[in-house]
């Protein structure tokens, strides 16, 4: 800053005299308000710190569902951790805090290298169920099993779902509906995991979703019922190229054709 100050006054030397009269005027100030100042300065450093912690939670952990405070649903709030299982649109989400990340960033890995570690962060995961999405085909179910198992993922927090729904697993347990990001295939960005369900064949949307339309926020309303119409485009266009359970004719297995004509007119 003094180097700036000093260019500053030898490249307009007339106004030497106003800067300097000014800094003077700074320094006067601020020496007879320093207590005041250093309060003000302190008061804002504790406010941040407040608040982030407030945000972020960095050293609590969420091992069930009735530690989530109710306010962190309404303003869908996101949690970071790995899922600890999944079957469908039913999976279990142990929560990290920002603190474990920044310790051990890759602790999925040593999920997936002990057993015993992985035993423990499964009793301590959240039932979590995805929004708009059903997953009940074998094809489906199979896939997630494999593909997003300590997967590190994002959550955010939509409402509780306390009824059950059609799942291959117990549905009598209350979970969280949920949108979850992650990254797949090694890709650098997080990706909707309901949208690549959908998009790669692998389920049907869930049209009734009771919490849906029970905010009283109407932009939140529009935002959900907007990521419904996505699904429902998703799946149509999944059924259009037959992919994933739409291969299948209601009257068994459809005979794949692999003559380039058929394959050129699938493509259009």
């Amino acid at each position: 800053a003094r180097l700036v100050l000093e260019i500053f006054l030898m490249t307009f030397p007339p106004g030497r005299e106003e800067v300097g009269a000014a800094l003077e005027t700074v320094h006067t100030f601020v020496n007879k308000n320093l207590p005041i100042i250093r309060s003000s300065i302190s008061i804002c450093i504790a406010a941040y710190w407040y608040v982030l912690f407030r945000r972020t939670r960095p050293f609590f952990r969420f091992r069930d569902i009735a530690t989530i405070p109710k306010d962190d649903f309404k303003r869908r709030h996101q949690l970071k951790g790995i899922l600890t299982s999944a079957s469908g649109s039913r999976m279990t989400f142990f929560h990290r805090t920002i603190v474990d990340r920044i310790m051990s960033p890759d602790y999925q890995v040593v999920l997936e290298q002990d057993s015993s570690k992985a035993e423990k962060a499964l009793h301590q995961s959240i039932d979590i169920r995805l929004f708009g999405v059903n997953v009940m085909h074998p094809v489906g179910i199979a896939w997630t099993t494999a593909a997003l198992r300590h997967k590190a993922v994002s959550i955010s927090l939509l409402y509780l779902d306390e009824a059950s729904c059609p799942s291959s697993e117990d549905s009598s347990r209350p979970s969280i509906c949920t949108i979850v990001k992650g990254r797949l295939d090694g890709g650098w960005f997080k990706s909707d995991i309901g949208s690549e369900i959908l998009s790669r064949g692998l389920g049907t949307v869930r049209t009734e979703e009771p919490g849906a339309f029970a905010s009283t926020d109407l932009k939140d309303i529009r935002a959900l019922t907007k990521r419904l119409d996505l699904y429902s485009k998703l799946e149509a266009d999944a059924k259009r190229r037959r992919k994933g359970i739409w291969e299948e004719h209601e009257n068994g297995p459809r005979p794949l054709n692999t003559s380039w004509l058929s394959q050129a007119w699938r493509w259009f």
